[in-house]
């Protein structure tokens, strides 16, 4: 009985001190001793502590607490890189009147090198049409004068005073339509270039007055002369030229310059076709054509058809744009140059 008694009470001290989960089951729900011995203890002491100061927590463990708390994903779109500029040559004010001009002279610029812009066709047979039609009314009117001065001069009285009148006339006239034929052909534009200023100051051909760095592009205007010979070479700003219509003039406001193109192709593929087949009288359709394009100059010679009044400079020119060639069929003049009716 001792034994189980002391075995009794150390399970019962064991039980008390041991946590609520290890207590025996039986002890936690039918024991009567725990509150008896609860109450026999003194009550404990209330002691007052200072309050806790909040702690700083370190930046270092509040970053490494944060990287550690998911964040939520966020949506980046990627945009592409943007494309590579190319430097661009700056413009002097004084070439930035015309908006139009700033790309093409950009361009030109980059050549470093005189640019075509513009090349008339040949004038020959409209040259040796003014030239005949000028000797021959020249000649008519040294006739006349001679007639007059040996015959009439002489006879006023006889033969009545309109005669001399009449002759003094037909000399004039015959003088005037000479020299309106012989300046027919008289400063025909023969080709236009658009020239760095910078190559010109290297050629050592830079016009009086001119500064590249104010002036970085000039236009040389080549101009035909009545007597065979070199071209006379004219140096002007771009906003100095004014023409008074566009260079470019569509052909057909129905059908687009493939569409034309095209056409005179295959009109030029038939010809050779048909010059193949009938060998024998290819001399005399070439013949036909050479006649014809003559009679165009001498068409020419006398309305003065398919040229365009043009000032450059202070000189008045013609520019030939009924047989020509210009770049981008004349829309990069008509950039550069001051157009008075687009």
């Amino acid at each position: 009985m001792a034994a189980s008694s002391r075995g009794i009470g150390l399970m019962r001290l064991t039980s008390r001190t041991a946590p609520l989960a290890a207590r025996p089951l039986q002890q936690r729900l039918f024991t009567t001793c725990n509150p008896l011995l609860k109450s026999s203890k003194p009550a404990p002491k209330k002691t007052t502590l200072p309050p806790k100061k909040p702690t700083k927590t370190p930046s270092l463990l509040k970053s490494a607490l944060n990287s550690t708390k998911p964040k939520p994903a966020i949506k980046t779109t990627s945009t592409p890189p943007p494309p590579p500029t190319t430097p661009t040559t700056p413009i002097p004010p004084s070439l930035t009147t015309n908006p139009a001009a700033i790309p093409v002279i950009r361009t030109l610029l980059h050549n470093k090198t005189p640019t075509l812009l513009y090349e008339s066709g040949s004038h020959l047979w409209m040259k040796i049409s003014t030239w005949g039609a000028a000797a021959m009314f020249w000649g008519y009117g040294l006739v006349n004068y001679g007639i007059f001065r040996d015959f009439v001069a002489d006879r006023t009285e006889q033969l009545g005073p309109w005669v001399s009148y009449a002759f003094v006339a037909a000399c004039v006239a015959c003088t005037g339509f000479g020299s309106y034929f012989f300046r027919a052909s008289h400063n025909i534009v023969r080709s236009i270039h658009a020239v760095p200023t910078a190559h010109l100051a290297r050629a050592g051909a830079l016009p009086r007055g001119v500064d590249p760095r104010t002036t970085p592009l000039l236009l040389e205007i080549r101009v035909k002369k009545l007597l065979p010979g070199p071209a006379k070479k004219i140096f002007v700003r771009p906003e100095e030229v004014r023409i008074p219509f566009a260079v470019y003039q569509p052909a057909s406001p129905f059908r687009s310059a493939e569409q034309i193109s095209s056409a005179a192709e295959r009109k030029r593929r038939e010809e050779w076709e048909y010059d193949k087949k009938h060998m024998m009288t290819v001399p005399i359709r070439h013949a036909g054509r050479g006649l014809k394009e003559a009679w165009f100059g001498v068409q020419r010679a006398l309305t003065k058809s398919g040229f365009m009044k043009m000032e450059a400079g202070g000189e008045k020119l013609k520019l030939d744009v009924a047989s020509c060639w210009a770049l981008d069929e004349g829309r990069a003049l008509d950039r550069l140059v001051d157009v008075m009716k687009r």
